[in-house]
Parts: C-alpha cells; structure tokens; sequence
C-alpha cells in the first residue's frame, strides 16, 4: 500500500476513538454516569479504557507510516522526531499549566504543576518508538516489545507493584523523582497513570501498534493483509486475557495484560475494516485527520467553560 495515500481505515478508527474520548471526558460531574462510560476504579476493564490506548497503538501505525517518507533514514528523519516529541511535551505542560492555573486561581504558582500527562505520555513514546524505528531492524521490535512487557511485570511482582497502597514500587519512583506534588491528584491515588515507570509499556504499546503498521503498508494483498491483522489481534486478545489471571488489568498502572489485550482489540478492529473498503462503518466521518488539536480541544474546553460559567457568575 502507497504510504503517501490517506489511509481510510486508520481515519475511521481515529475519529471513532476521538468520539469515544469526548464522551469519556465530559460526563459531568453530578454523579450520574453510564457505567460504560466510567474507567475502572482499580484493577479491572471498562470500555472507557481503551480510549488512550487505542491512540497509543494507532500513533504506532502513523509513526511507521510517517517514517517510510523517509525511508527509515536516521540523518534524515532525526531533526523531525525530536522536533515532534518535544512539540507534544511541551503542548501536555502547557495544557496542565492551564488547568492547574484554573483550579488554583493563580497563573504562577507551579508548585503544583502536573509533570507527566496525556500529552507527554504521547510525546515520550512516540520519541523513543521513532528513534528506535530508525537504528534497529524492525524485526526486533515485537520481541523488544515483549521483553520490555515481561521486564515490567517482573518489576511489578517483586515490588508490590500491583497494590494500591503507598508501598506501590511504581508510585514510589513517581513520588521520589516527580514529587508527590506534580503527580496527578498531587499524589493521593499512589501511582501516577502516565507517571515514569509504566510509560515501559506504553512504549511497548506503541511498538506494537507499529508493527501493525509494517502490515497495512508492506503487504500488497488486502486479504492477506486483513488475515495476518487478525491472527495478531486474536493472539494479544487471548494472551492478554489469559495473563491477567496473574496480572491484573489496570488502566493506572498500564499493566502488560492491559497493554496485550488493548492491542489485541485495536488490530481485530482494524482487520474487520479493510483499508480499500471499509465494512464495518460504511458510513463513518473520517474525523480527524489530524487528531492531535482535536485531542488538546477535548481536554481543555470543559475548564474552559467552566472557568467562562464562573466569570459570568462573578
């Protein structure tokens, strides 16, 4: 498939998961809420996490096929990623310097300011998958992948990484290397949900989602293409579901089970709308092509209206 060509099932799937984070985002906060709508407490599955990881992975496809403009050339593909990874941190930082200054009043006090977030999750895996897209073989990055999910799970298992409690070795080096402070929620839920330590698989996450990008554009055939979309679909679905009997599902701590079954529900989605024609949603808007403004949209106008609400009351 020609890289330089709009890819239409990658549209739809975005502005599909685009809809699903405004819906997430803005249930209000009266206490009434669809229970699908609502992200697990702790351990556990709801439809509403798969939202941001299904960005993760589709990042990963777009990041391969970004990359191939350039022919996976590190002298000339270098100054864009680290251009792009940068612009996306420095867009999280400005967006939680908005709401922290909403929240507190005050436009200068960064005592409190949230350092990881949405954005910089986005930025950092994004960086650290291009680059590696161009100094390794791509071969390696399914078993890169791997080998990072299985490292982080044992990490997790020999330091309490799975208890919601302060002795959590993942909010630990949150709390020791971010400050309770700039964590989310300044650090009453223990972990960070884009804090330092589970943003491993997240990479990993992406990662994946790449591979599945070498899929769409490097196999000509369209059935053969779907078909190798599906067997690795339904082997991360069941791989992550049979892990979560000893590794829980946790949104907040990015587990590897969470990590395998998410990707395993974005390649069957993609594999059940071929590129050409798509089946599924014949009808679907191809909303957004660039989801990235539309992302930073969606998580700053509920503070802005209700900062512009308050004015008025005021």
């Amino acid at each position: 498939m020609n890289p330089n060509k709009r890819l239409l099932s990658l549209d739809v799937l975005r502005g599909i998961t685009v809809a699903g984070m405004i819906l997430v985002n803005n249930t209000g906060k009266c206490g009434y809420n669809y229970a699908v709508f609502a992200h697990a407490k702790w351990d556990g599955f709801s439809p509403a996490d798969l939202v941001f990881p299904m960005f993760m992975f589709l990042m990963g496809i777009s990041t391969y096929i970004s990359l191939c403009k350039y022919n996976f050339q590190y002298r000339s593909a270098i100054a864009k990623i680290i251009k792009r990874s940068l612009l996306l941190i420095l867009i999280g930082l400005v967006i939680e310097w908005f709401l922290t200054a909403i929240d507190s009043a005050n436009y200068f006090d960064l005592s409190q300011l949230r350092l990881m977030g949405v954005m910089q999750r986005l930025g950092i895996c994004y960086g650290i998958t291009a680059l590696l897209a161009v100094t390794i073989p791509h071969k390696s990055f399914m078993p890169l992948a791997i080998v990072l999910l299985a490292a982080y799970f044992i990490f997790q298992l020999f330091g309490n990484g799975f208890e919601k409690s302060a002795d959590n070795i993942i909010g630990m080096i949150d709390s020791a290397i971010l400050g309770s402070n700039h964590m989310y929620l300044q650090g009453r839920q223990f972990v960070d949900p884009e804090g330092i330590l589970s943003t491993i698989p997240a990479v990993s996450q992406v990662m994946i989602g790449f591979v599945c990008g070498k899929i769409i554009i490097d196999i000509k055939d369209n059935d053969c293409r779907m078909l190798n979309l599906f067997l690795i679909g339904t082997t991360l679905l069941f791989a992550g579901y049979l892990l979560s009997y000893a590794c829980p599902l946790n949104k907040r701590l990015w587990s590897p089970s969470f990590v395998l079954l998410t990707c395993g529900i974005a390649a069957l989605a993609l594999a059940l709308q071929p590129a050409r024609q798509p089946r599924l949603f014949p009808a679907s808007p191809r909303l957004p092509a660039r989801s990235r403004p539309t992302c930073c949209w969606v998580l700053l106008w509920p503070k802005v209206l209700q900062f512009s609400v308050s004015s008025l009351h005021c």
